[in-house]
């Protein structure tokens, strides 16, 4: 594969959490992470595994996230390797109109992408919120 498609596909990735979190659909959010991924949710939560995932978007959806969406921007790709991969992503809430509300970016995460049986999947994601100041 050429790196182009390999950043294609991590990006698109990327997108579908995007979808996701937009749509409320707590199994798309967690559709490309490993079964044995980790995560870190902006509120220090960890969260191991794909079912966990999805459970703690199932909660979080009819609860504090039940309403909002987010534009998600893939910053670069880093390859450490033929099949390891990381890059940040930058978050900024938005309007159901796609206008921001809030500072830009309002959260940064950082991707760590494992490629498994050829296709790119999340091990490891850690949400860090932006600090405003004022």
């Amino acid at each position: 594969s050429t790196r182009s498609t390999d950043i294609a596909a991590i990006e698109a990735v990327i997108a579908d959490h995007e979808r996701g979190y937009n749509t409320k659909d707590p199994d798309l959010l967690a559709a490309h992470y490993s079964e044995r991924s980790w995560s870190v949710g902006v509120n220090g939560v960890e969260i191991e595994g794909q079912p966990a995932l999805v459970a703690a978007a199932k909660a979080a959806f009819s609860g504090p996230l039940a309403e909002g969406k987010a534009r998600y921007r893939p910053g670069a790709v880093q390859f450490l390797g033929e099949d390891v991969a990381m890059c940040h992503m930058y978050s900024t809430a938005i309007t159901n109109d796609g206008e921001l509300t809030g500072p830009d970016p309002a959260m940064i995460a950082l991707y760590v992408f494992h490629r498994e049986g050829g296709e790119w999947t999340v091990v490891a994601r850690q949400n860090t919120l932006v600090q405003q100041s004022g």
